[in-house]
């Protein structure tokens, strides 16, 4: 199991776009269970509304746990794009 924290600096939070990119990230990883948690609750990362119910805004901190076969890359992959977007 790998994972990372992040706080969340976009402006507007994860809102409809980035939750459809971290959507297609975690899809790439099919056989990897790719979640987020946000102030004790979690949710997996390959549904748009799950997601949208977590209600992240500007500086809320989350984890992402990535479990499975293909763990380091999804890791990476959404390291990758929290660190350049969010």
């Amino acid at each position: 199991m790998k994972r990372f924290e992040h706080t969340i600096r976009a402006a507007h939070g994860i809102h409809g776009k980035p939750a459809r990119e971290i959507v297609k990230i975690a899809r790439q990883f099919a056989d990897t269970t790719i979640t987020m948690s946000r102030a004790e609750r979690t949710v997996r990362c390959d549904g748009l509304l799950r997601l949208m119910t977590l209600g992240i805004r500007t500086g809320d901190r989350v984890t992402v746990t990535c479990e499975g076969p293909d763990e380091m890359a999804a890791t990476i992959a959404m390291q990758n794009y929290f660190w350049n977007y969010l």
